[in-house]
């Protein structure tokens, strides 16, 4: 470590020999950067401060019925938008920063020293908080055009934040509006092709009873209960013909065949058949297979009543018994009643079994239909579906485009644009001791690289050192009273050197950062 030391002095004393070579270097390169830090033009920065309440009491009070707006989203878009080549050159042309620019790389400079000198913070808010506080900022020589720079900026934040909302809401619905023509087309060529499909597949169709399976099962159905009503009717009707039959056989010794009925029960059997037949015909045709089957029954019974009105004549008249009796006539009554139901039945049980018929011969077709007609109802459904939607979706854009025209971002100025009475740039403190200390560096590295070019032994131990012999003696110099007053002047001259350029330094500092600076100090006293 003390060798260190030594090597340490002995290279200071060695350099201390151009020290006069070291100041003078450090009196130019602080005379030269005092002079370029004085000649650099004072830079101003104007400023404002713009609140912007995103809130809206119209998406309150309408809740879900409007989409709401993505503001944070706009006013990032905005804020980048303001920094881009095409806003900066009409920023420069409003503030006449392109006077200058003659080629269009020119106008590149012009407009890559605007975005370098503009900054737009975001002070407040944040992603998912509704309000913003924002800082606007230019940096320019003449601070009447940065706060020009920066109510530009402004009103064009304020104004492209609103267009920019409501040119969002415009695209959405022109967006919207192509969406729904397009599926007008689309759900106008569904229904026509469902149109289509049921005027050629009439009587294929499903009805309000189902489908071909749940049809052909409820008249199967209904084919085979008409049939156990059937077999009942004719059982109960040969119940009562069995009655009819005794009655007969304690009233009167003849014997009354089932088809030899008064004429009086037969004539009450074509009346009741007349009837049920007008009331047919009030809801069929003449071609309805009950229509005809009671036609027919109709005819049979008026056949019967002329052959036992031709036998009765021939007999001569019937049994009086028979006539009077009211139980035989009650039975004639309940066998005729027997009789119609027998023959509804009857024509019912062919109509359900030609429909069964029908519907097991369309057994390979009916299917298909449906499966056709269930995927044509399936795509119309859907479009009819998302056509609904976007109706639904642009009458909601137009609420929240009505609502945005109405409700718009409220923009509140904080602090209007501005600029400050003392310039930001250039920081002339802190330049010039820069320059100060760099003069003293720049000269002491001379003198230690000018002690190296000319190197001298201060002491016997560096002669040992370099030459690696032993030192056997060393002679002292003895210094005269006129060397040592030299010295001593040169020393107290070098000291005045130094502690002058300091004193330049403060003068030159309190100048420039307390003072009005050395050029306009110059200008003064050039103009007294």
């Amino acid at each position: 470590m003390e060798q260190q030391v030594q090597a340490v002095v002995s290279q200071l004393r060695s350099a201390w020999r151009f020290r006069w070579w070291a100041i003078g270097v450090a009196w130019l390169v602080c005379t030269v950067g005092w002079a370029w830090v004085a000649t650099q033009p004072d830079v101003y920065r104007a400023e404002t401060r713009v609140y912007i309440d995103t809130s809206s009491s119209l998406e309150r009070v309408l809740n879900k019925q409007i989409v709401p707006a993505d503001t944070e989203a706009q006013l990032r878009f905005v804020r980048q938008s303001l920094l881009g080549t095409i806003q900066l050159e009409k920023v420069a042309r409003a503030n006449d920063l392109h006077l200058q620019a003659v080629t269009p790389a020119d106008i590149q400079r012009v407009v890559a020293r605007l975005r370098q000198n503009i900054q737009i913070r975001s002070d407040g808010g944040g992603r998912r908080a509704p309000d913003n506080l924002y800082t606007i900022r230019y940096k320019d020589r003449n601070p009447d055009r940065a706060v020009s720079v920066v109510t530009t900026l402004l009103n064009t934040f304020v104004e492209d934040t609103r267009s920019a909302e409501l040119s969002a809401s415009d695209v959405n619905q022109d967006f919207l509006r192509q969406q729904i023509s397009d599926y007008e087309d689309r759900l106008r060529d569904a229904e026509d092709r469902l149109a289509r499909f049921k005027r050629e597949n009439a009587g294929r169709l499903p009805g309000n009873e189902g489908g071909y399976f749940q049809r052909l099962q409820a008249e199967s159905e209904a084919l085979e209960l008409s049939r156990k009503e059937l077999a009942l009717a004719q059982s109960r009707r040969q119940r009562i013909i069995e009655q009819v039959s005794g009655e007969s056989a304690q009233t009167s010794a003849a014997l009354v065949a089932p088809g030899d009925l008064p004429p009086t029960s037969l004539e009450a059997r074509i009346a009741d058949g007349e009837a049920q037949l007008e009331t047919l015909l009030l809801r069929f045709t003449e071609r309805h297979p009950d229509v005809i089957a009671l036609r027919e029954q109709l005819d049979e019974l008026n056949a019967r009543l002329k052959r036992e009105r031709a036998e009765i004549a021939a007999s001569g008249g019937a049994s009086p018994g028979l006539q009077g009796n009211p139980v035989f006539q009650a039975l004639q009554i309940s066998l005729n009643e027997v009789e119609v139901e027998i023959a509804n039945l009857s024509a019912d049980v062919s109509d359900r079994e030609r429909k069964v018929a029908d519907l097991r011969s369309l057994i390979n077709e009916v299917p298909k239909v449906e499966a056709e007609l269930a995927r044509l109802d399936r795509d119309y459904e859907v479009v009819y579906a998302q056509y609904q939607t976007l109706l639904q979706s642009l009458e909601t854009e137009n609420l929240s485009t009505a609502a945005q025209r109405t409700d718009q971002i409220d923009f509140r100025i904080i602090d209007p644009p501005a600029a400050g009475i003392k310039p930001v740039e250039p920081q002339r403190g802190r330049l010039l001791a820069m320059v100060l200390i760099a003069g003293l560096g720049i000269g002491g590295g001379l003198a230690l690289a000018l002690s190296q070019v000319r190197p001298v032994f201060t002491t016997r131990r560096s002669i040992e050192m370099i030459t690696g012999l032993p030192v056997l003696g060393a002679v002292s110099n003895s210094i005269s009273i006129a060397d040592r007053r030299r010295r001593a002047v040169q020393a107290s001259g070098f000291g005045v050197v130094v502690v002058a350029l300091l004193g330049v330094f403060a003068g030159v500092y309190y100048v420039e950062v307390m003072g009005p600076g050395v050029i306009d100090l110059v200008k003064q006293v050039a103009r007294a």
